[in-house]
């Protein structure tokens, strides 16, 4: 098929975000030959099309209800429709299709309000097509296109002068020469909202106290184009007004790079406007050398924040590398503590062994005492225990707890402690001369016990 068999006179629906409303959707059959007519959309669970799919029953209608209570938390398709094709009875084929637009808006603007509710097309009495006209039996309004697109062919049984409403299906006689009333009001409401606009747009311009390029109407209004016809520069609003009526409205404004330059007949002219514009060149080539510096400024200095892979990345080199000396100095504090706890225990056996020499003689010179049977030949015993009496405990080592040693963090080897004190077995040479004569007197005496045990073991013999 060529030409659309049917055709739907609305373009768009529009829905108020926070109020819940129902549209009416109507279908004008062109060709008898159509039997149906099929819908199908991609509208959220906020939306009810009723009904759902196929009409078959003329007048051709469906109606869309928006719920906005259940709109909350929806995914809205940005791009949502519905989709009206011709339903061929005994086959599933559809064909010659027709979309309109739906749509959620957060508020009414005025245009809308000015819009022709059939084809969405906002209303002007500067094209005849688009000029608001009255439906004097019902009231609604709409544009002089739809007015003739919904005159009925002529026929016997029905009549080509009159009109009806697709809103409410009453009938307007249409006048004698086929054309209904403006609505002046409506055209009155668009004059008043150009007037807005361009008294918006005069109001958003800024003022400068030194503008590169002057509006004529106001010289603190930065110039944005050149009417080729007045010769003038003007900015965006204070163009629109001064343009505003007929006898202006052909005035054609271009952008204010392009006016035209009108120059003298001199050489010298056309030479410096050459070298000016090279200057400007070499300049905005310069400008971007600077742009280019505070770029890689910018970038550079983005690199040193905190939240950067660089800065993360360095974080925990220094983690490892101090949990690697932490390991090592906690090592080495092992050791530390290991090698002194072994020579105290050294130590300990070596004090043992003299507590066991001292204990012995001393309970040797008892029993001398209790049996008083050798008291004339105690020589040797004597000479014993007075060197016992005079021998330090242990072999010098320094014998100190591990809360009175101050050891470095970083337990460096330089920096281990080596404590002494002033007296100590192993520094003092007197103590060191009397431990020496000790051990001779012992080594004697050791000697002579063996020599007497030897001749009394030969006597028994």
């Amino acid at each position: 098929m060529t030409s659309k068999p049917f055709n739907v006179l609305t373009k768009e629906l529009v829905f108020l975000k926070n109020k819940s409303s129902t549209q009416t959707i109507r279908i004008e059959r062109l060709d008898p030959s159509v039997l149906g007519i099929r819908a199908s959309h991609n509208l959220p669970e906020c939306f009810t099309l009723t009904p759902s799919q196929v009409v078959t029953r003329l007048p051709y209608e469906y109606e869309v209800y928006y719920d906005s209570s259940k709109s909350d938390g929806l995914t809205i398709p940005e791009n949502m429709h519905i989709k009206f094709t011709e339903k061929i009875f005994m086959a599933e084929d559809l064909i010659d299709g027709v979309t309109i637009r739906v749509r959620i808006a957060e508020k009414k603007t005025k245009l809308e309000s000015l819009e022709c509710k059939l084809c969405l097309l906002q209303f002007t009495d500067e094209k005849e097509d688009l000029i608001p006209r009255i439906l004097t039996t019902c009231g609604h309004t709409i544009c002089q296109s739809c007015v003739n697109k919904l005159k009925p062919q002529p026929s016997r049984y029905v009549s080509n002068h009159e009109v009806q409403c697709p809103f409410d299906r009453k009938s307007t006689a249409l006048p004698p020469d086929g054309m209904l009333p403006k609505n002046f009001t409506v055209i009155e409401m668009l004059r008043e909202h150009e007037e807005m606009e361009i008294l918006e747009k005069l109001t958003a311009t800024k003022l400068c106290e030194d503008p590169d390029v002057p509006c004529f109407e106001n010289s603190k209004h930065e110039a944005t184009c050149y009417c080729t016809l007045c010769k003038a520069e003007f900015c965006e609003g204070c163009f629109e007004i001064t343009h505003a009526s007929k006898i202006f409205s052909s005035h054609k404004a271009i952008p204010i790079d392009q006016k035209p330059v009108v120059l003298p007949n001199c050489a010298r002219v056309v030479t410096n406007q050459d070298n000016l514009k090279e200057i400007i060149k070499n300049l905005k080539s310069t400008e971007r050398k600077f742009q280019l510096k505070i770029e890689t400024a910018q970038t550079c200095g983005e690199s040193y924040r905190k939240d950067t892979k660089l800065y993360t990345d360095k974080v925990e080199s220094i983690k490892r590398y101090f949990e690697a000396k932490k390991e090592e100095a906690l090592k080495k504090l092992d050791n530390y503590l290991e090698s002194e706890r072994e020579k105290l225990e050294v130590e300990r056996e070596e004090i043992e062994h003299g507590l066991g020499l001292v204990t012995e003689v001393r309970r040797d010179i008892e029993k001398v005492l209790k049996r008083k049977n050798n008291l004339y030949d105690v020589e040797e015993i004597m000479e014993k225990g007075n060197a016992l009496c005079s021998l330090e405990a242990g072999s010098g080592t320094l014998i100190v707890p591990f809360s009175r040693i101050s050891l470095p963090d970083d337990m460096s080897t330089e920096s281990l402690p080596i404590i002494t004190f002033s007296g100590s077995p192993s520094t003092d040479p007197a103590n060191v001369e009397r431990e020496s004569v000790v051990r001779e007197v012992l080594a004697r005496v050791t000697d002579r016990r063996a020599i007497k045990a030897t001749r009394k073991y030969s006597q028994r013999k």
